[in-house]
């Protein structure tokens, strides 16, 4: 309740030990030793303090942010996976499929979120894409039909040119 009431220095609270004995860990945002006597008084000796890098209402807020733009993202080719809020770091942490490239997801999330998002690239798409040998193959022109075989029958599908050059497609 204190910290809520005061969600300027609110870093959030987790339970841990300390010399063997269990200890609330509270996180506190800037200089907030004024903050240290209530809540040791409402504590006790079992509060520990720790120094955190942003507040959790605002990385709860940020979080929140994010998922709203869930379509927006994914508009602009960002499949969002999952994401949570990471009080110790001060960051959003947040798994995305993009198939422009890692470097291209953190510029895109560092320039509309800001600092506060750690973006971990999981690949080009949210489908795992694995090489499978072909069984065989027709060509007409320029139109290579290349045909695959799967453990449960043929299936059909998309394929696209990773590399093409004099000796091989």
């Amino acid at each position: 309740e204190y910290l809520r009431s005061h969600p300027e220095i609110d870093g959030g609270v987790r339970e841990g030990w300390r010399d063997g004995r269990r200890v609330l860990f509270v996180a506190l945002v800037g200089a907030a030793e004024a903050h240290k006597a209530p809540l040791t008084q409402l504590g006790g000796v079992r509060i520990a303090f720790e120094q955190a890098p942003r507040p959790l209402p605002e990385l709860h807020a940020l979080q929140d942010r994010i998922f709203d733009d869930v379509e927006k993202l994914r508009a602009e080719g960002f499949d969002l996976m999952s994401g949570d809020s990471d009080p110790e770091r001060g960051v959003v942490r947040v798994e995305l499929a993009a198939a422009r490239g890692a470097a291209a997801a953190e510029r895109h999330f560092a320039e509309r979120y800001g600092d506060a998002v750690a973006v971990r690239w999981l690949g080009p798409s949210r489908y795992r894409e694995t090489p499978h040998p072909f069984g065989s193959w027709t060509s007409e022109g320029r139109v290579l039909r290349v045909f695959f075989g799967f453990d449960r029958g043929e299936r059909r599908g998309s394929a696209r040119v990773k590399e093409e050059n004099g000796e091989r497609i």
